[in-house]
Protein backbone atom coordinates (compact mmCIF):
# COMPACT_ATOMS: atom_id res chain seq x y z
CA UNK A 1 0.00 0.00 0.00
CA UNK A 2 1.95 3.31 -1.19
CA UNK A 3 1.16 6.98 0.53
CA UNK A 4 1.72 9.60 -2.32
CA UNK A 5 1.88 12.79 -0.66
CA UNK A 6 4.02 16.14 -0.97
CA UNK A 7 5.76 16.95 1.95
CA UNK A 8 5.02 19.52 4.56
CA UNK A 9 2.45 20.93 6.91
CA UNK A 10 -0.60 18.96 7.83
CA UNK A 11 -0.43 16.53 4.94
CA UNK A 12 2.57 15.42 6.40
CA UNK A 13 1.20 15.29 9.69
CA UNK A 14 -1.67 13.24 8.07
CA UNK A 15 0.80 10.89 6.42
CA UNK A 16 2.59 10.06 9.53
CA UNK A 17 -0.65 9.53 11.38
CA UNK A 18 -1.52 7.40 8.51
CA UNK A 19 1.47 5.48 8.83
CA UNK A 20 1.39 4.57 12.33
CA UNK A 21 -2.04 3.20 11.78
CA UNK A 22 -0.96 0.65 9.40
CA UNK A 23 2.47 -0.28 10.39
CA UNK A 24 0.98 -0.93 13.98
CA UNK A 25 -2.52 -3.20 12.41
CA UNK A 26 0.30 -5.38 11.32
CA UNK A 27 -2.12 -6.36 8.27
CA UNK A 28 -0.33 -4.42 5.40
CA UNK A 29 3.16 -3.95 3.92
CA UNK A 30 3.44 0.24 3.08
CA UNK A 31 4.89 1.63 0.30
CA UNK A 32 5.67 5.20 0.09
CA UNK A 33 5.88 7.71 -2.65
CA UNK A 34 5.88 11.44 -2.97
CA UNK A 35 5.13 13.70 -5.62
CA UNK A 36 7.03 16.70 -7.30
CA UNK A 37 5.08 19.39 -5.41
CA UNK A 38 6.57 22.70 -6.18
CA UNK A 39 7.82 24.62 -9.46
CA UNK A 40 11.38 24.01 -8.46
CA UNK A 41 10.95 20.35 -7.75
CA UNK A 42 14.53 18.66 -8.10
CA UNK A 43 13.73 15.54 -10.04
CA UNK A 44 11.35 17.01 -12.36
CA UNK A 45 11.74 18.38 -15.85
CA UNK A 46 11.26 22.17 -15.79
CA UNK A 47 10.69 24.38 -19.02
CA UNK A 48 12.75 26.91 -17.71
CA UNK A 49 16.00 24.91 -16.76
CA UNK A 50 17.07 23.11 -20.21
CA UNK A 51 19.50 21.12 -18.19
CA UNK A 52 17.00 19.16 -17.41
CA UNK A 53 15.55 18.31 -20.46
CA UNK A 54 17.84 15.50 -21.49
CA UNK A 55 17.27 13.65 -18.44
CA UNK A 56 14.08 13.33 -18.30
CA UNK A 57 11.34 12.48 -15.22
CA UNK A 58 13.58 11.28 -12.50
CA UNK A 59 13.26 8.72 -9.42
CA UNK A 60 15.28 9.81 -6.21
CA UNK A 61 15.35 7.19 -3.49
CA UNK A 62 15.09 9.16 -0.29
CA UNK A 63 14.21 8.32 3.40
CA UNK A 64 11.47 9.40 5.31
CA UNK A 65 11.33 9.92 8.78
CA UNK A 66 13.15 6.54 9.02
CA UNK A 67 11.01 4.67 6.24
CA UNK A 68 12.37 4.75 2.60
CA UNK A 69 10.20 6.63 0.25
CA UNK A 70 10.28 6.95 -3.69
CA UNK A 71 10.05 10.19 -4.95
CA UNK A 72 8.55 10.83 -8.62
CA UNK A 73 9.12 14.32 -10.41
CA UNK A 74 7.07 15.65 -13.05
CA UNK A 75 7.10 16.47 -16.70
CA UNK A 76 6.89 20.49 -16.86
CA UNK A 77 6.43 20.98 -13.16
CA UNK A 78 6.02 24.43 -13.50
CA UNK A 79 2.42 23.86 -15.02
CA UNK A 80 0.77 22.57 -12.12
CA UNK A 81 -1.89 20.36 -13.57
CA UNK A 82 1.36 18.51 -14.89
CA UNK A 83 1.98 17.32 -11.64
CA UNK A 84 -0.99 15.49 -11.26
CA UNK A 85 -0.97 13.29 -14.33
CA UNK A 86 0.45 9.83 -14.69
CA UNK A 87 3.46 8.89 -15.63
CA UNK A 88 5.51 5.80 -16.51
CA UNK A 89 7.84 4.78 -13.63
CA UNK A 90 4.82 5.81 -11.07
CA UNK A 91 2.15 3.80 -12.83
CA UNK A 92 4.76 0.63 -12.32
CA UNK A 93 5.59 1.09 -8.69
CA UNK A 94 1.87 1.68 -8.36
CA UNK A 95 0.88 -1.51 -10.25
CA UNK A 96 2.77 -3.52 -7.55
CA UNK A 97 0.29 -2.44 -5.26
CA UNK A 98 -2.79 -3.69 -4.21
CA UNK A 99 -4.76 -0.29 -2.67
CA UNK A 100 -3.40 2.92 -3.13
CA UNK A 101 -4.03 6.05 -0.67
CA UNK A 102 -3.95 9.22 -1.58
CA UNK A 103 -3.05 11.88 1.04
CA UNK A 104 -3.19 15.21 -0.41
CA UNK A 105 -4.22 18.85 0.35
CA UNK A 106 -6.55 18.77 -2.51
CA UNK A 107 -7.95 15.37 -4.39
CA UNK A 108 -6.60 16.63 -7.91
CA UNK A 109 -3.65 14.49 -6.79
CA UNK A 110 -5.66 11.33 -6.74
CA UNK A 111 -5.80 11.63 -10.72
CA UNK A 112 -2.09 9.88 -10.74
CA UNK A 113 -2.99 6.74 -9.79
CA UNK A 114 -6.54 6.83 -11.03
CA UNK A 115 -6.01 4.46 -14.31
CA UNK A 116 -3.78 1.84 -12.85
CA UNK A 117 -6.32 -1.01 -12.16
CA UNK A 118 -6.27 -0.51 -8.93
CA UNK A 119 -8.40 0.59 -5.62
CA UNK A 120 -7.66 4.54 -4.99
CA UNK A 121 -8.59 5.93 -1.60
CA UNK A 122 -8.40 9.71 -1.51
CA UNK A 123 -8.53 11.49 1.44
CA UNK A 124 -9.40 15.07 1.91
CA UNK A 125 -9.25 18.09 3.73
CA UNK A 126 -10.19 20.82 1.41
CA UNK A 127 -10.97 22.19 -2.24
CA UNK A 128 -8.02 23.56 -4.04
CA UNK A 129 -10.60 26.77 -4.43
CA UNK A 130 -11.35 27.04 -0.91
CA UNK A 131 -7.23 27.02 -0.17
CA UNK A 132 -6.46 29.52 -2.27
CA UNK A 133 -9.23 32.14 -2.32
CA UNK A 134 -7.72 34.74 0.24
CA UNK A 135 -4.70 34.68 -1.07
CA UNK A 136 -5.78 35.23 -4.56
CA UNK A 137 -8.03 37.91 -3.56
CA UNK A 138 -5.48 39.89 -2.05
CA UNK A 139 -2.84 39.28 -5.17
CA UNK A 140 -2.35 41.12 -8.44
CA UNK A 141 -0.35 41.29 -11.71
CA UNK A 142 0.56 38.42 -14.06
CA UNK A 143 2.04 36.73 -11.13
CA UNK A 144 -1.83 36.57 -9.57
CA UNK A 145 -3.04 36.01 -13.25
CA UNK A 146 -1.53 32.80 -13.79
CA UNK A 147 -2.08 31.27 -10.14
CA UNK A 148 -5.78 32.40 -10.72
CA UNK A 149 -6.20 30.13 -14.24
CA UNK A 150 -3.75 27.05 -12.53
CA UNK A 151 -6.45 27.20 -9.29
CA UNK A 152 -9.55 27.26 -11.84
CA UNK A 153 -7.70 24.27 -13.37
CA UNK A 154 -7.17 22.28 -10.32
CA UNK A 155 -10.51 23.03 -9.18
CA UNK A 156 -11.90 20.95 -12.14
CA UNK A 157 -9.52 18.27 -11.65
CA UNK A 158 -10.63 18.11 -7.80
CA UNK A 159 -14.10 17.12 -9.16
CA UNK A 160 -13.10 14.59 -11.78
CA UNK A 161 -10.77 12.99 -9.10
CA UNK A 162 -13.67 12.50 -6.75
CA UNK A 163 -15.65 10.69 -9.34
CA UNK A 164 -13.48 8.29 -9.82
CA UNK A 165 -11.81 7.32 -6.64
CA UNK A 166 -13.12 4.63 -5.13
CA UNK A 167 -13.41 5.78 -1.31
CA UNK A 168 -13.09 9.62 -0.02
CA UNK A 169 -12.10 9.77 3.05
CA UNK A 170 -13.53 13.45 4.54
CA UNK A 171 -12.33 15.11 7.62
CA UNK A 172 -14.73 16.55 8.64
CA UNK A 173 -18.77 16.49 9.17
CA UNK A 174 -18.73 19.75 7.15
CA UNK A 175 -16.24 17.91 4.55
CA UNK A 176 -18.72 15.07 4.21
CA UNK A 177 -21.90 17.11 3.12
CA UNK A 178 -20.12 18.78 0.44
CA UNK A 179 -18.45 15.56 -0.95
CA UNK A 180 -21.55 13.73 -0.98
CA UNK A 181 -23.65 16.24 -2.89
CA UNK A 182 -20.64 15.23 -5.64
CA UNK A 183 -20.25 11.95 -5.42
CA UNK A 184 -22.66 8.46 -4.27
CA UNK A 185 -22.80 8.69 -0.58
CA UNK A 186 -21.39 5.15 0.10
CA UNK A 187 -17.87 6.20 -1.15
CA UNK A 188 -17.57 8.82 1.31
CA UNK A 189 -16.19 7.90 4.86
CA UNK A 190 -15.66 10.33 8.06
CA UNK A 191 -12.58 9.59 8.55
CA UNK A 192 -11.03 12.51 10.66
CA UNK A 193 -6.90 12.30 11.41
CA UNK A 194 -5.75 11.56 14.70
CA UNK A 195 -3.58 12.85 17.25
CA UNK A 196 -0.83 10.92 19.39
CA UNK A 197 -2.35 10.92 22.78
CA UNK A 198 0.55 9.51 24.48
CA UNK A 199 2.31 12.69 23.16
CA UNK A 200 -0.18 15.57 23.35
CA UNK A 201 -1.82 14.25 27.35
CA UNK A 202 -2.87 16.36 29.93
CA UNK A 203 0.17 18.01 32.76
CA UNK A 204 0.15 15.36 36.15
CA UNK A 205 0.69 18.27 37.97
CA UNK A 206 -1.55 21.22 39.50
CA UNK A 207 -2.54 23.27 37.39
CA UNK A 208 0.36 26.67 37.21
CA UNK A 209 -0.78 28.06 33.12
CA UNK A 210 0.75 31.31 32.60
CA UNK A 211 0.03 32.13 28.86
CA UNK A 212 -2.53 31.84 25.85
CA UNK A 213 -1.08 29.37 23.36
CA UNK A 214 -1.82 29.79 19.46
CA UNK A 215 -0.44 27.18 16.99
CA UNK A 216 -0.11 27.96 13.12
CA UNK A 217 1.54 27.88 10.25
CA UNK A 218 1.35 32.24 10.65
CA UNK A 219 2.57 33.16 7.13
CA UNK A 220 -0.19 31.70 6.18
CA UNK A 221 -2.78 34.74 5.72
CA UNK A 222 -5.35 32.11 6.60
CA UNK A 223 -4.69 32.14 9.76
CA UNK A 224 -5.37 35.92 10.20
CA UNK A 225 -2.82 36.56 12.71
CA UNK A 226 -3.95 40.64 12.53
CA UNK A 227 -7.58 39.01 13.86
CA UNK A 228 -6.09 37.16 16.60
CA UNK A 229 -3.75 40.33 17.66
CA UNK A 230 -6.63 42.29 17.64
CA UNK A 231 -8.42 39.82 20.13
CA UNK A 232 -5.74 39.58 21.98
CA UNK A 233 -5.37 43.53 22.34
CA UNK A 234 -9.05 43.45 23.83
CA UNK A 235 -8.20 41.46 26.18
CA UNK A 236 -5.86 43.22 27.56
CA UNK A 237 -7.65 45.83 27.37
CA UNK A 238 -10.25 44.91 29.54
CA UNK A 239 -8.01 42.59 31.87
CA UNK A 240 -4.54 43.63 32.24
CA UNK A 241 -3.38 40.96 34.31
CA UNK A 242 -4.06 38.95 31.19
CA UNK A 243 -1.51 35.89 30.33
CA UNK A 244 1.11 36.20 27.82
CA UNK A 245 0.24 35.56 23.99
CA UNK A 246 2.76 32.74 23.13
CA UNK A 247 2.91 31.72 19.62
CA UNK A 248 4.18 28.42 18.21
CA UNK A 249 4.42 27.24 14.32
CA UNK A 250 6.44 26.05 11.62
CA UNK A 251 6.19 29.90 10.08
CA UNK A 252 6.35 33.34 11.58
CA UNK A 253 4.22 35.92 11.55
CA UNK A 254 4.72 38.72 8.58
CA UNK A 255 6.16 41.93 9.36
CA UNK A 256 3.10 43.91 9.00
CA UNK A 257 1.33 41.60 11.61
CA UNK A 258 4.25 42.64 13.94
CA UNK A 259 4.10 46.07 13.20
CA UNK A 260 0.66 45.43 14.33
CA UNK A 261 0.91 44.13 17.51
CA UNK A 262 3.56 47.12 17.87
CA UNK A 263 1.18 49.46 17.27
CA UNK A 264 -1.43 48.01 19.58
CA UNK A 265 1.21 47.96 22.49
CA UNK A 266 1.00 44.15 22.75
CA UNK A 267 4.51 43.05 21.61
CA UNK A 268 6.34 42.69 24.80
CA UNK A 269 3.27 40.59 25.89
CA UNK A 270 4.02 38.32 22.72
CA UNK A 271 6.65 35.20 22.45
CA UNK A 272 7.01 33.26 19.49
CA UNK A 273 8.65 30.23 18.98
CA UNK A 274 9.70 28.75 15.48
CA UNK A 275 9.76 24.80 14.83
CA UNK A 276 9.90 23.33 18.45
CA UNK A 277 10.80 19.43 18.77
CA UNK A 278 7.28 17.65 18.64
CA UNK A 279 8.00 16.83 22.82
CA UNK A 280 8.84 20.64 23.41
CA UNK A 281 5.37 21.83 21.58
CA UNK A 282 3.52 18.93 23.70
CA UNK A 283 4.72 20.28 26.80
CA UNK A 284 3.66 23.98 25.51
CA UNK A 285 -0.30 22.74 25.25
CA UNK A 286 0.14 20.78 28.15
CA UNK A 287 1.41 24.38 30.49
CA UNK A 288 -1.07 26.72 28.46
CA UNK A 289 -3.98 28.66 30.06
CA UNK A 290 -5.87 27.75 26.80
CA UNK A 291 -5.44 27.41 23.12
CA UNK A 292 -6.89 30.21 20.41
CA UNK A 293 -6.89 29.51 17.25
CA UNK A 294 -8.22 33.12 14.67
CA UNK A 295 -8.22 31.28 11.26
CA UNK A 296 -10.63 31.67 8.24
CA UNK A 297 -10.06 28.27 6.64
CA UNK A 298 -9.39 25.06 8.45
CA UNK A 299 -9.66 21.51 6.99
CA UNK A 300 -9.38 19.75 10.41
CA UNK A 301 -7.39 21.63 12.86
CA UNK A 302 -5.03 19.44 14.11
CA UNK A 303 -3.71 22.06 16.73
CA UNK A 304 -7.42 22.05 17.82
CA UNK A 305 -7.00 18.17 18.49
CA UNK A 306 -3.55 18.58 19.97
CA UNK A 307 -4.91 21.01 22.42
CA UNK A 308 -8.14 19.26 23.83
CA UNK A 309 -5.41 15.89 24.24
CA UNK A 310 -3.58 17.98 26.29
CA UNK A 311 -6.52 18.75 28.54
CA UNK A 312 -6.82 22.80 27.91
CA UNK A 313 -9.69 24.57 26.54
CA UNK A 314 -9.92 25.92 23.19
CA UNK A 315 -11.02 29.52 21.74
CA UNK A 316 -11.27 28.90 18.10
CA UNK A 317 -13.02 30.70 14.88
CA UNK A 318 -16.01 28.94 13.63
CA UNK A 319 -14.21 27.86 10.08
CA UNK A 320 -15.08 24.72 8.87
CA UNK A 321 -13.11 22.39 10.49
CA UNK A 322 -13.23 22.95 13.89
CA UNK A 323 -16.53 22.10 14.47
CA UNK A 324 -16.24 18.26 14.31
CA UNK A 325 -13.76 18.83 17.05
CA UNK A 326 -15.10 21.34 19.06
CA UNK A 327 -18.25 21.28 20.64
CA UNK A 328 -19.95 24.53 21.79
CA UNK A 329 -19.71 25.52 25.33
CA UNK A 330 -18.93 22.01 26.27
CA UNK A 331 -15.30 21.58 24.96
CA UNK A 332 -14.28 25.23 24.18
CA UNK A 333 -16.14 28.01 22.45
CA UNK A 334 -16.42 28.97 18.37
CA UNK A 335 -16.66 32.37 17.74
CA UNK A 336 -17.57 33.95 13.87
CA UNK A 337 -14.23 34.21 11.64
CA UNK A 338 -12.63 37.58 12.22
CA UNK A 339 -14.81 38.10 15.26
CA UNK A 340 -12.16 39.66 17.73
CA UNK A 341 -14.18 40.99 19.88
CA UNK A 342 -16.11 37.54 20.42
CA UNK A 343 -12.88 35.89 20.58
CA UNK A 344 -11.75 38.29 23.43
CA UNK A 345 -14.62 37.87 25.70
CA UNK A 346 -14.46 34.21 25.02
CA UNK A 347 -10.99 34.21 26.57
CA UNK A 348 -11.50 36.80 29.40
CA UNK A 349 -14.65 34.56 30.74
CA UNK A 350 -12.08 31.41 31.00
CA UNK A 351 -9.28 33.55 32.52
CA UNK A 352 -12.15 35.08 34.95
CA UNK A 353 -13.86 31.49 35.56
CA UNK A 354 -10.87 28.82 36.50
CA UNK A 355 -13.53 26.26 37.07
CA UNK A 356 -14.89 26.45 33.58
CA UNK A 357 -12.12 26.47 32.13
CA UNK A 358 -10.81 23.12 33.48
CA UNK A 359 -14.28 21.81 32.79
CA UNK A 360 -13.75 22.52 29.05
CA UNK A 361 -10.02 21.10 29.18
CA UNK A 362 -11.14 17.67 30.37
CA UNK A 363 -14.43 17.66 28.43
CA UNK A 364 -12.35 18.39 25.47
CA UNK A 365 -9.71 15.50 26.85
CA UNK A 366 -12.21 13.05 27.38
CA UNK A 367 -13.44 13.58 23.29
CA UNK A 368 -10.15 13.69 22.04
CA UNK A 369 -9.01 9.89 23.20
CA UNK A 370 -12.76 8.73 22.27
CA UNK A 371 -13.21 9.99 18.91
CA UNK A 372 -9.58 11.32 18.06
CA UNK A 373 -6.85 9.16 19.02
CA UNK A 374 -4.92 7.28 16.73
CA UNK A 375 -6.24 4.35 17.76
CA UNK A 376 -10.28 5.34 17.35
CA UNK A 377 -9.23 7.40 14.11
CA UNK A 378 -7.32 4.92 12.03
CA UNK A 379 -10.36 2.42 12.29
CA UNK A 380 -12.52 4.08 9.39
CA UNK A 381 -9.55 3.74 7.30
CA UNK A 382 -8.54 0.28 8.08
CA UNK A 383 -12.12 -1.01 7.57
CA UNK A 384 -11.90 1.07 4.79
CA UNK A 385 -8.57 -0.58 3.34
CA UNK A 386 -10.44 -4.31 3.98
CA UNK A 387 -13.41 -3.35 2.45
CA UNK A 388 -11.68 -2.29 -1.12
CA UNK A 389 -9.43 -5.06 -1.22
CA UNK A 390 -12.51 -7.06 -0.69
CA UNK A 391 -14.17 -5.74 -3.80
CA UNK A 392 -16.49 -3.74 -1.69
CA UNK A 393 -17.73 -0.23 -0.95
CA UNK A 394 -16.50 1.76 1.73
CA UNK A 395 -19.30 1.94 4.63
CA UNK A 396 -20.02 5.63 4.40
Amino acid sequence: MPFLTPHGGGIESTAQFLRQCVEQSGRFELRIASLAYSADDRASVLLREPSTWAGGVRVRSEVWRGHPVEHFGAFLAEFEFQRYRPRAALTRFLRECDVIQVIAGSPSWARVALGVGRPVAVQVAAFASDERRRTLDDSSGPRATWRRWMARVTARLDRSALDEADAVFALTEEMVARVRRRVEPSRVVLAPQGVDTQRFRPRSEEPGAAYILSVARFADPRKRVSVLFEAYHRLRERRADAPDLVLAGSSAPSDRDWELAQSLGIRTHIRFHLRLETDKLAALYRNAAMFVLTSDQEGLGISILEAMASGIPVVSTDCGGPRTSVIEGETGFLAPCGDAAGLARRMEQLIAAPALASRLGEAGFRRALERFSNEAAGRAYLATYDRLLAGKAPAG
